[in-house]
């Protein structure tokens, strides 16, 4: 288990890099324990920022309708409040310029999937697993009416805002990974292979399925390429 928190902490920073530039306090580790239960999803957040109040939820699903309905770049604070009813004055004192209301939507929707997580029973890596989560992250992520917004309208800007941190991101997620395929390729769960260059596959898996699915059902698909390659 201690092996997946280099995996768990990839995760994050994928999720995290570039999104997060504030200066709060990171939750303490009992209470990560507290709200995520498992150790491995303790992991994901530890020196991380915690996820906004819930007396923001409202700010936070009013401007996620917006975003969802015009666009993250056509989006503005006066969308936001005409969304609650509410002057432009006192969202902006509440959750800021658009781009900060975009990090704390995308720190509340991490923190949600995450606790989603905590339903799945963890065991070592081995390519069923890894099958799993992967389909989990792609349908979530697809599945949220900002990023469908993102990826149906605004594919350009969305591509713009990636490539800033693609590199990094990728470096850290690699970094994070192969750990934990090092980890089943040593108890015989994982086929003997470079762990960072099965990392930096995955990601980029990862990334293109989210970007564009495969043809037909995501899990079988992802199943034909992984197994074969991950199976001893």
């Amino acid at each position: 288990m201690h092996n997946w928190r280099h995996f768990c902490r990839s995760v994050a920073c994928a999720l995290y890099a570039g999104a997060m530039s504030n200066n709060k306090p990171s939750l303490s580790t009992e209470e990560l324990k507290s709200r995520y239960r498992t150790p491995i999803l303790t992991a994901i957040f530890e020196g991380m920022p915690p996820p906004p109040p819930p007396e923001l939820d409202p700010y936070l699903d009013a401007a996620a309708r917006c975003f969802a309905r015009y666009g993250l770049s056509r989006t503005s604070v006066q969308d936001v409040a005409n969304e609650m009813g509410y002057n432009r004055a006192t969202v902006y004192r509440k959750i800021g310029t658009v781009d900060a209301i975009s990090r704390l939507l995308f720190a509340r929707e991490v923190d949600r999937f995450l606790i989603i997580l905590t339903q799945r029973e963890w065991e070592p890596p081995w390519p069923g697993l890894i099958v799993e989560l992967m389909a989990d992250t792609i349908e979530y992520v697809r599945a949220h009416p900002v990023v469908a917004k993102l990826l149906a309208d605004e594919m350009d800007s969305a591509a713009v805002k990636l490539a800033t941190n693609l590199a990094s991101t990728r470096d850290q997620f690699i970094a994070g990974f192969a750990p934990p395929i090092t980890l089943g390729m040593q108890i015989g769960l994982l086929a003997q292979r470079d762990p960072e260059a099965i990392a930096e596959w995955i990601f980029r898996m990862l990334t293109s399925s989210i970007a564009l699915p495969p043809v037909g059902d995501l899990r079988q698909v992802l199943s034909e390429v992984i197994v074969p390659v991950l199976s001893p």
